[in-house]
């Protein structure tokens, strides 16, 4: 018992340390690291933003049709009771 305590805490310990790790690297100015995911520089990126962005709205859009039916549905759903 003692020794999947211990075991327990080094990966507790270890879980905070890569925590840690992952969060000051994602820290930093645009001077290091200035391609970012919102203004893609390269023509390949473009494309993909593109596309990323086509299927988000498409998204959207059928999310509110969903949204409408659903409501449509209640709302006749009440209508016969």
């Amino acid at each position: 018992m003692a020794k999947s305590l211990l075991s327990s805490a080094r990966v507790r310990a270890l879980s905070i340390i890569c925590g840690v790790a992952l969060f000051a690297a994602g820290c930093g100015g645009q001077d290091t690291r200035p391609l970012t995911t919102m203004s893609p520089k390269g023509e390949q990126a473009k494309d993909i933003d593109s596309l990323a962005r086509l299927i988000f709205y498409v998204a959207g859009v059928v999310f509110v049709l969903v949204l409408a039916a659903l409501v449509l549905m209640i709302v006749s759903r009440k209508k016969k009771v």
